[in-house]
C-alpha cells in the first residue's frame, strides 16, 4: 500500500506539502495540488480516512438516522441507491444509522459531536421537527426529504402531497365511487397529514362524507385498519392508502375477502409502483410519486450543496396517477 512519504518523496515534496495539497488547502497554489492529484491518482494512493478525519475534522462520510422498523420498504431502498451513487461520485461514504424515535435525539448529538458525518439527511419529516430545529441550532450542514412546518430555511425535497390526493379523490369520484375511505400512516409525520388534510377538504367540496383510519407503516396495520374501516361502513367502494407497505397488507386482504378489486372496491396507493410486481393479478391505481432512484439522486446533490455551503434549495416533484390493469 503506498504511504503519503512515498508520494512525498517521488514528487520531491515534504510530507507536509503533499497531505495540504490532497485536502485542498488554499495555501498550496494550483499549480502544486494538480500535480500530487494527477500523481496520486496515478499511483493509486488513497488518504487514510481516519487520519484524514482528525486532520481536518472531516469525514467524508453523509449520515441518514432511519427507523430500523421501515427499512423494508421497497421505496426506501431505491431511494438509498440513487443516494448512494451519487454521494460516491463525489467520494462520499453514505451510512444509514439505526435508531429508534425515542434515541434519535442523542444519535444526532453523538454524530456531530464526533465529528462521524459531515452532513445529515432527516427523513420522515414531522410537523414540528425537534431534529431539523437541532441541527439549525448547531449550524450543522442537513437537508430533509419533506418539509415541516417550521419557519426554518434549509433545503429540502419534497412531494406535492395535497395534489396526491386531489388527483385520487377526484378519480375514484369520476369512477362512480361515493363511500371513500381513507388510512393514514402517523400524522405528527409531515407527508401523512398534508394528504389526510387533502383528502377531507376534497370530499367536503364534493359534499362526500369522510371515513378514516390509522394504518401505520407495515402490513399488519394495514389489514387491520381494513377491518375497522369496513366495520364502520359496510358500504365502502373505494380506499385510499398513504403508504405502500401498509397497501400491501389491504391489498392481501381483500384478495382473501369476498371482495373483487376492480369491481366492488378501487384501492388507489401512494407509491404503490413498489410492489406492483408482487401482486400481479391486482390492477393497480397509484399516486405515482416519481421514481425512487431519481429521488436518491436529487436528495444526494441537495446534501451535497448543503456541505459546501451553497443557497438553499428546495425541491417539490408533482406526482400524477398511473393505472395499471393487468
Amino acid at each position: 500500500m503506498t504511504k503519503l512519504k512515498d508520494l512525498a518523496h517521488s514528487l520531491g515534496l515534504s510530507q507536509t506539502t503533499v497531505s495540504r495539497a490532497l485536502n485542498g488547502y488554499a495555501e498550496v497554489n494550483e499549480a502544486t495540488r494538480d500535480r500530487v492529484l494527477v500523481a496520486a491518482k496515478k499511483i493509486g494512493y488513497r488518504a487514510n480516512p481516519t487520519a484524514r478525519r482528525l486532520a481536518l475534522g472531516k469525514s467524508h462520510t453523509i449520515g441518514l438516522v432511519y427507523p430500523p422498523k421501515l427499512m423494508p420498504d421497497l421505496l426506501f431502498l431505491q431511494t438509498v441507491a440513487g443516494l448512494t451513487e451519487t454521494l460516491s461520485h463525489a467520494d462520499y461514504d453514505f451510512h444509514i444509522v439505526p435508531a429508534l424515535p425515542q434515541n434519535e435525539q442523542k444519535v444526532y448529538q453523538h454524530l456531530i459531536k464526533g465529528q462521524l458525518v459531515d452532513g445529515l439527511i432527516v427523513a420522515r419529516t414531522c410537523i414540528e421537527d425537534p431534529r431539523i430545529a437541532y441541527l439549525a441550532q448547531q449550524n450543522f450542514p442537513y437537508i430533509a426529504y419533506g418539509r415541516t412546518q417550521q419557519d426554518l430555511q434549509y433545503s429540502w425535497f419534497d412531494l406535492d402531497n395535497d395534489r396526491g390526493s386531489v388527483l385520487a379523490v377526484d378519480y375514484l369520484y369520476q369512477s362512480g365511487r361515493r363511500n371513500i375511505a381513507y388510512l393514514y400512516d402517523d400524522l405528527q409525520v409531515n407527508f401523512a397529514y398534508q394528504r389526510h388534510t387533502s383528502y377531507g377538504q376534497r370530499m367536503a367540496q364534493l359534499n362526500l362524507p369522510t371515513l378514516d383510519g390509522h394504518c401505520g407503516h407495515t402490513e399488519k396495520m394495514g389489514a387491520d385498519a381494513l377491518g375497522d374501516v369496513r366495520s364502520r361502513m359496510p358500504q365502502i367502494d373505494a380506499l385510499i392508502v398513504d403508504n405502500p407497505l401498509a397497501a400491501l397488507g389491504v391489498l392481501r386482504a381483500l384478495l382473501d375477502s369476498d371482495y373483487v378489486i376492480g369491481r366492488d372496491i378501487e384501492v388507489v396507493v401512494f407509491g404503490g409502483g413498489a410492489f406492483g410486481s408482487i401482486l400481479k393479478p391486482v390492477p393497480m391505481i397509484m399516486v405515482d410519486l416519481g421514481d425512487a432512484y431519481d429521488i436518491g439522486q436529487q436528495l444526494g446533490q441537495l446534501i451535497l450543496g448543503a456541505v459546501k455551503g451553497e443557497a438553499v434549495k428546495q425541491i417539490l416533484w408533482q406526482p400524477s396517477l398511473r393505472i395499471e390493469t393487468q
